[in-house]
């Protein structure tokens, strides 16, 4: 991209952290993303398809963290999230817990 335009982009991201609403978002989109966690799957498929989803989160985590103040807003809100996860968790039909936003097991990749 042009200079201007990411300079652009940057900004606008500036603006758009500064909202609650927004980090409460980007938080939700990376636990979606699974950037925090594993993408490891005993089935390559699984594992490649986690890894694209992850690498999306990480871009994103990348231009937060170029805006400094929006890496650790993100990082507040994903641990005030984390804290309701006992109530996002759901068991599959083998009693393995798994989150119920990312389907994924919640301390670790499938």
């Amino acid at each position: 991209m042009g200079k201007k335009l990411d300079e652009r982009d940057l900004e606008d991201l500036r603006l758009a952290v500064d909202t609650p609403e927004c980090v409460r978002l980007l938080s939700r989109i990376m636990d979606y993303c699974g950037v925090f966690i594993s993408s490891y799957s005993n089935d390559i498929s699984v594992m490649s398809f986690n890894e694209g989803r992850r690498d999306v989160g990480l871009m994103i985590l990348g231009l937060l963290k170029s805006i400094h103040e929006g890496d650790s807003k993100l990082r507040s809100a994903t641990k005030y999230r984390e804290s309701l996860y006992d109530s996002d968790i759901k068991e599959d039909k083998h009693g393995n817990k798994k989150d119920a936003i990312t389907g994924r097991h919640r301390y670790g990749g499938q």
